[in-house]
C-alpha cells in the first residue's frame, strides 16, 4: 500500500506527529471547531496551543508552498485594497505585494482554487499563493477593513445624533396661489 501523500494527512495529525501538540489539544481544537466553525490550525494559535509561526511552517510544509511570517511583514493598506474587503474577510486572503502582473497573496487555506480564480478574475492580476498564518490574516484584516466600517458608523451615528438633537422648523407657505399669480407662474417657467 502506497503511504498518503503529503495533502490527505490532517494538519492536526501532522501536528501531533511532530510532537507539537497533544492528541487532548487536538481533541480540544476540533470541539472549538464544531462550536464556531473555525478551522482547527486557528484554534490552536488561538487557545495557545502552538506558535503560529510553526503551525504556518507545517502548511508550508504539508501543501509545498512559501509561507510568510506576516509579523514581520509590513502590510500595505493599498496593496490589500486591490480585492473587495468582503472578499478577504470571507476566505482569508491578504494581498502583500504586486510585482509586475503578478500579485503575491497570503492564504490561511492555498487548497481554494475558486478563490485563486476568483482573485485573478476581480485584480487582473496572476496570482502568488503564499501561507500565512488564519490569525494573524483575521487580525491584519479585521485592523483593515473594520476601521474603514468603523468610521461609517460613527459617521452615521453623528448624522443620527444631529438628527434627533436638532429640531427641524418647517416654514408655512402661502398655501393657496391666487389663479392670476399661478397662470403667470406656469407663463414664467
Amino acid at each position: 500500500m502506497a503511504a498518503p501523500a503529503a495533502q490527505s494527512i490532517r494538519i492536526g495529525d501532522l501536528l501531533i506527529k511532530e510532537g507539537l501538540i497533544s492528541g487532548e489539544q487536538l481533541d480540544q481544537a476540533l470541539l472549538e471547531q464544531k462550536q464556531n466553525g473555525t478551522r482547527v490550525g486557528y484554534n490552536l494559535v488561538k487557545l495557545g496551543f502552538v506558535p503560529e509561526v510553526e503551525l504556518t511552517k507545517m502548511l508550508a510544509k504539508q501543501y509545498k508552498l512559501p509561507a510568510v511570517d506576516l509579523s514581520k511583514f509590513e502590510v500595505d493598506v493599498k496593496i490589500v485594497k486591490l480585492i473587495p474587503g468582503e472578499m478577504a474577510v470571507k476566505h482569508l486572503v491578504l494581498p502583500l505585494k504586486r510585482d509586475g502582473r503578478t500579485l503575491t497573496v497570503a492564504m490561511a487555506d492555498p487548497t481554494n482554487m475558486g478563490v485563486l480564480e476568483d482573485l485573478k478574475f476581480i485584480t487582473r492580476y496572476d496570482i502568488f499563493p503564499v501561507i500565512a498564518g488564519e490569525f494573524t490574516i483575521r487580525n491584519i484584516l479585521e485592523k483593515i477593513f473594520e476601521s474603514t466600517e468603523a468610521q461609517l458608523g460613527n459617521l452615521l451615528k453623528s448624522i443620527e445624533t444631529t438628527d434627533e438633537e436638532t429640531e427641524i422648523e418647517v416654514v408655512k407657505e402661502e398655501e393657496e396661489m391666487s389663479a392670476a399669480a399661478l397662470a403667470a407662474a406656469v407663463d414664467d417657467a
